[in-house]
């Protein structure tokens, strides 16, 4: 897959009201000359820009197919010289006898990161650009250039959490950083974008922030360009454009693939749309702010504990047809869940039992789509398990069947969930079943469970079974089957949804079905019983007993016969019906 709070009101209208800035002067490509010594803009800390050296040391034809002309630079300076090019400085405007001439952009895996590649300006800002006639090729070189794609920065989510997500989306080709949150706005006001400014490509804000890190290339009036490269390369885009906080630039100059230097940075405040993720660049508008799905979850430790409530606010790609695939809201949603869980238990204990209701709303019905599940089971963290739980997988599942609709276009506008969650196993075991030996279709029979708490005492429960009215006299096999614990859930696999759409080979084709698509995911974790043959494996399950306050797993029997009915049948639901 490629890759793949709020803004307080208050924060949109100053960035809407703020004053336009004057576009800076540019130098044109067919002016720049090696030898030429210029200036790059950063941040390396805070929101104060920094400037370094760089010196033009040659004009670059770049590969023959796109013949996209680069600048090769060399950097230098107190700034610079700790970590060389670090990922992050993509975008850094470089500024010749007072005219910005490009934005770097790449590196070449040289020792030290001093040595990279600046796209012009020109190519930045959309215009085409054809090297000049005395452009050198350096073809061994300009395959040596890497983007500085900087990772995503994951803000609000514990190391524990991240580190699955983080293994996931690496092997999904999105690289990820846990990084600290934004400070307050003491320290960290609302920031005018210029160039040189720290700058944030954002897939959600809030609570749990995901957003790529970058510097401003160019800025005219309202339209912001940076990075000098593409993020993805998608397109159409509509995300979050923030300014961002740099604590540190990370500090690894080895020259070793994987092993890039980096700016530490968070995101800040939302201050317009990201609207395009160009070959060159990205850019984006100030202002009004891209169209967005609101998430709220409320967990609950137990039956008495408080309410905690995770909000984000993220950005819905639905109009622009979803660039990446799947919406950013498959990925952010089911992190914050398992960020809310972990919080929630202080830790991930490894027997855990939590019930969930999932409430999506969609613009196209009016109810919304959802589910309520329990979970029991030994999912926790220990042994290296993913945190969270299998209510983390139930989520993205109806978000990625949201994804996978192709019979319209389904615009969500929130996700609700309510988890209550306990750091214990509400489990019960079968032991055995004890009833009348004789039974009667359409008759009611008393059951006696026989059972034991998990690692507890044991009891017993009393069911009415109520036998089908189309039992076939004879010998018969009355097996009672719980519903096993939940285990090991493994990890989150992010992808883009196939050919063959989710739920089947026809899958859901209106609105209403897909909203039965998501109620779908609703299991039923009680007892159900069957009347089997005696040496028949298998027959038709029927539910029997859902006990509110343990999962029942097991399995008992015993051998009954089904005698013929008595006289005529009254008429009936055939189901078998039980109450405690």
């Amino acid at each position: 897959m490629r890759w793949r709070p709020f803004a307080a009101t208050a924060l949109v209208l100053l960035a809407a009201a703020a004053p336009a800035r004057a576009a800076e002067p540019i130098l044109p490509l067919g002016e720049v000359r090696p030898g030429m010594q210029c200036t790059g803009l950063t941040v390396v800390r805070g929101v104060d820009i920094a400037s370094f050296d760089v010196e033009i040391v040659d004009v670059v034809a770049g590969d023959p197919i796109s013949d996209q002309p680069l600048l090769l630079v060399r950097v230098s300076g107190p700034i610079a010289a700790p970590t060389g090019i670090a990922e992050g400085f993509s975008g850094s405007p470089v500024v010749c006898d007072g005219r910005v001439a490009g934005a770097i952009a790449y590196g070449t895996g040289d020792y030290g990161n001093e040595l990279g590649f600046a796209t012009p300006i020109e190519a930045v800002l959309g215009q085409l650009v054809y090297p000049p006639p005395d452009a050198r090729r350096r073809p061994r070189l300009v395959r040596r250039a890497r983007p500085l794609t900087p990772p995503l920065a994951v803000t609000g989510v514990s190391r524990p959490v991240f580190a699955p997500f983080a293994r996931a989306a690496e092997r999904a080709g999105l690289p990820l950083v846990q990084a600290p949150a934004a400070p307050s706005d003491a320290r960290f006001p609302v920031q005018e974008l210029r160039p040189g400014s720290s700058m944030a490509v954002g897939l959600s804000s809030g609570d749990v922030g995901i957003s790529a890190i970058g510097t401003v290339s160019y800025v005219d009036g309202e339209k912001v360009w940076g990075f000098g490269h593409p993020l993805e390369a998608a397109g159409r885009r509509s995300l979050l454009l923030q300014d961002a906080y740099v604590y540190a630039v990370v500090d690894n100059p080895l020259g070793v693939e994987g092993a890039v230097s980096y700016k530490l940075a968070a995101p800040g405040h939302d201050l317009g749309t990201l609207t395009s993720d160009g070959r060159n660049a990205v850019a984006g508008v100030l202002g009004a702010l891209p169209p967005r799905t609101r998430l709220r979850i409320a967990a609950r430790r137990g039956d008495r504990g408080p309410t905690r409530v995770t909000r984000a606010d993220i950005a819905d790609e639905t109009a622009v047809g979803l660039p990446d695939g799947v919406s950013a809201a498959s990925f952010v949603a089911p992190m914050a869940l398992a960020q809310t869980a972990y919080v929630t238990l202080d830790g991930s204990p490894s027997r855990q039992t939590a019930e969930m209701c999932v409430r999506i709303a969609i613009r196209e019905l009016r109810k919304p789509a959802g589910f309520c599940n329990r979970y029991v089971g030994n999912y926790g963290s220990t042994g290296g398990q993913a945190v969270g739980g299998p209510f983390v997988f139930d989520l993205y599942d109806a978000l990625l069947a949201i994804d996978d609709f192709r019979y319209g276009t389904p615009h969500v506008t929130g996700i609700d969930v309510a988890l209550r969650i306990a750091p214990r196993l509400d489990q019960a075991l079968l032991r055995a079943v004890r009833g009348p030996r004789v039974l009667r279709p359409g008759a009611t029979a008393v059951l006696r469970l026989d059972l034991q708490r998990y690692r507890g005492e044991r009891f017993t429960r009393r069911v009415r079974l109520h036998v089908p009215r189309r039992a076939r006299p004879g010998q018969r096999r009355l097996v009672i089957d719980g519903t096993p614990a939940d285990s090991d859930f493994g990890e989150v696999v992010f992808e883009v949804p196939g050919d063959e759409p989710m739920g089947g080979a026809d899958g859901p084709t209106t609105f209403e079905q897909l909203a039965r698509r998501i109620a779908s995911i609703r299991r039923f974790d009680g007892v159900t019983f069957r009347l089997a043959k005696p040496r028949a494996r298998r027959g038709r399950p029927r539910p029997l007993l859902r006990d509110p306050d343990v999962r029942i797993s097991g399995r008992a029997s015993y051998r009954v016969r089904v005698a013929p009915a008595r006289g005529r049948a009254a008429r009936g639901d055939d189901d078998a019906r039980a109450t405690r």
